[in-house]
């Protein structure tokens, strides 16, 4: 996640932004790209060439529909945010242990939540969440292959509602079912090794790397 110190805009197109300026910088010649979760969506506005391969969306978010909160809590969330924006009161909730429950509240793991709280300015955290839960537009999908890297007992991301939307939009996909968590406590080689085996990877770059630009593998 990009700090807010580097991003004078809290929005999906500054971190685009940010990400492709950070990627030209390293002069790559042909390269795959993945992004988990909301990093998919960032990664999927970039402006690719006939360099970029193919796309890696790994538990992906692609709107506000993406979630499994429901549309009801959904509203409810953007209308407490919007509050609490209005009035000022990021800091002061960010410091109560109140937040810390409502975090609980809305299924997120317990390891996730120091994270949150050390990485995140309360400030970027409600703008951010905001975004998320407002984002109805429709995702434009590139000429590209795509992998779709996705848990069916996720709990964040609605796996039958990712495999409908990439079925459907997609022309060159491989789905790939996996066991990863929606937020490792374990960002290890190992980790991702156990979770993602060998025969998996294989198939995805022969995949990447067989498919043509007319080749459709739904």
């Amino acid at each position: 996640m990009c700090r807010e110190r580097e991003l004078k805009e809290i929005s999906f197109d500054s971190f685009s932004k940010f990400l492709e300026k950070r990627i030209n910088d390293l002069k790559l010649g042909n390269f795959i790209i993945g992004g988990i979760s909301m990093g998919f969506f960032i990664v999927n506005k970039l402006p690719f060439d006939h360099r970029c391969q193919g796309i890696l969306a790994i538990e992906p978010y692609i709107d506000s529909n993406t979630l499994l909160f429901g549309r009801h809590t959904v509203k409810v969330l953007i209308i407490l945010i919007s509050g609490i924006q209005l009035l000022k009161l990021e800091r002061h909730l960010w410091e109560s242990n109140l937040f810390k429950v409502i975090l609980s509240r809305l299924k997120l793991p317990k390891n996730i939540i120091p994270s949150i709280l050390a990485e995140y300015s309360p400030q970027t955290f409600f703008k951010l969440a905001k975004i998320i839960l407002s984002n109805n537009d429709a995702i434009k999908f590139q000429n590209k292959p795509y992998v779709l890297l996705v848990n069916k007992d996720d709990g964040t991301v609605s796996y039958n509602y990712l495999v409908k939307v990439f079925k459907e939009k997609v022309n060159q996909l491989k789905i790939i079912t996996t066991h990863v968590e929606h937020y490792p406590s374990d960002l290890s080689k190992q980790y991702f090794e156990m979770m993602i085996p060998n025969s998996q990877v294989i198939e995805v770059i022969n995949f990447l790397f067989t498919t043509g630009p007319l080749v459709s593998t739904r």
